[in-house]
């Protein structure tokens, strides 16, 4: 994965380098690599607005150097010493075909610098890569039916350990044409975020890995109804049954669950709830967009409180939140509890009571009990 920017080389002096003519950010200093070229083409229009004018057709071919200076006039950088950087491998894996993909890039760490333009390369190039894995591993098109799980793994300089979140992902109907792309671009964007807004000194990634496993079809079952025990004693142990009915086949399984009472549990008639949750809501292309654009600077609603994580600790503990559970709930609210607005007064928030591993489970089922 390769993503620069295309200008002019317009004066040198020995290893010095002066381009474009013009400001890339105008953010001043910066430690950005200093590329060579390869231009197929210009591209003519006639019309010559600012928007639409005539424009070169190129990529980047090798790293030749640092850009260190986004001024006003121009970018200035010396050929020789690459930037501070560190590796970003991103794999894609079809569970079905066994087919593999994989990006790798060194991403230029501007974070010594303070992020001059407000934002890291991670979430940008991290961002692309994954979504655009996510919607071709799956050769012949990525349909709006699709499961998959996605691993992040972040190594820092200034904390010990290796960092990670996996989360799961199901799209049922409705799913729009980006898919998995836009649920997986908005995970990588909350984690760049954590690190463009720590306002607390420069977390320096050191390494960056990206798994995604996906999959055609809904990884998903509905819970169709509960049965359990009609009196349970709270700190006591017992089992509990769900129908399920699987998506797209429509094939009928039970699954038995041992759970426990918990010793604060509401005592007297209740209704022992299992709730699970829906599938998710895919990207579109406005959310990708809207990613996209906070990562580049173009969010008018960024900028950072001071409220977040204050020393790299309480970051790692807030990067590692990010990962949730998707599994089914167990509470024990009563009547009035589910007919009052906001709940109050009972055990509605409930605790995990468990998480499949390779399906989905989604819906409410209740049963009546007595707890004593």
């Amino acid at each position: 994965m390769a993503l620069g920017a295309l200008g002019t080389a317009a004066y040198t002096d020995g290893a010095k380098v002066w381009a474009f003519g013009h400001p890339f950010e105008g953010a001043g200093r910066r430690a950005l690599y200093l590329q060579t070229a390869r231009v197929s083409g210009i591209i003519f229009n006639p019309i010559g607005t600012a928007e639409l004018s005539t424009y070169k057709l190129g990529e980047p071919v090798a790293d030749a150097g640092i850009v260190s200076g986004d001024g006003i006039s121009a970018i200035t950088g010396t050929t020789g010493t690459a930037p501070p950087n560190y590796p970003m491998r991103v794999t894609a894996q079809d569970l079905q075909t066994g087919r593999t993909q994989t990006l790798t890039a060194r991403i230029a760490d501007e974070s010594t610098l303070g992020q001059p333009s407000g934002v890291s390369g991670l979430g940008v190039v991290a961002t692309a890569s994954a979504g655009t894995l996510a919607q071709t591993v799956l050769k012949g098109g990525t349909p709006g039916r699709t499961s998959g799980e996605m691993c992040v793994r972040l190594r820092l300089k200034q904390v010990t350990r290796e960092l990670r979140f996996c989360n799961r992902y199901v799209l049922g109907a409705g799913a729009p044409a980006l898919g998995i792309a836009g649920a997986v671009a908005s995970d990588i964007s909350a984690a760049a975020g954590l690190l463009d807004t720590y306002e607390f000194g420069a977390l320096e990634p050191s390494d960056l890995q990206v798994a995604l496993r996906l999959r055609r079809g809904t990884a998903q079952s509905f819970i169709e109804s509960v049965d359990a025990p009609s009196t349970l004693r709270r700190g006591r142990r017992y089992t509990l049954r769900l129908r399920l009915r699987r998506a797209s086949s429509g094939r009928v399984t039970t699954k038995s669950i041992r759970f426990r009472v918990p010793s604060g549990a509401p005592r007297g008639d209740r209704l022992l709830t299992v709730d699970g949750p829906s599938a998710d809501s895919a990207g579109g292309e406005e959310e990708l967009v809207s990613e996209l654009g906070a990562l580049f600077g173009l969010d008018e609603d960024g900028g950072g409180s001071g409220s977040g994580p204050a020393t790299p600790n309480e970051f790692a503990k807030a990067f590692q939140g990010l990962e949730r559970y998707d599994g089914v709930m167990l509470s024990f609210p009563s009547e009035e509890d589910l007919e009052s607005e906001d709940g109050e007064g009972g055990d509605t928030e409930g605790s995990e009571l468990y998480r499949d591993s390779q399906l989905r489970l989604s819906g409410t089922a209740r049963t009546a009990v007595t707890i004593r």
